[in-house]
């Protein structure tokens, strides 16, 4: 049985729907996630197989990957946000839930 999630980033320039089912769920605590969260940790999600589809703003997507690691983080250009969609073959995931 496939899942259908929505979200987008919080200002709503960039949508997008995962179809896939979530199997983990963890709290990182490494120095690289507390500086992207401005937390003591990021939430991640993971979501093996599942298809990512842009529904909008893709092109205002900003990606940065730390040589040599999985670390990697998106940026919505024009609002400093920090906005991280699963990718398929690295499994740091975050998003918002349409409410």
């Amino acid at each position: 049985m496939s899942h259908l999630h929505t979200g987008s980033c919080l200002c709503g320039a960039v949508k997008f729907e995962l179809e896939g089912e979530f199997k983990k769920f963890f709290l990182c605590h490494c120095s690289r996630c507390q500086k992207t969260s401005g937390s003591a940790h990021c939430a991640n999600l993971f979501a093996p197989g599942a298809k990512l589809t842009w529904l909008s703003g893709e092109d205002k997507l900003s990606f940065y990957q730390l040589e040599n690691t999985h670390f990697h983080a998106h940026f919505v250009l024009h609002a400093d946000q920090m906005f991280q969609p699963m990718q398929k073959r690295v499994t740091w995931s975050w998003f918002q839930p349409d409410a």
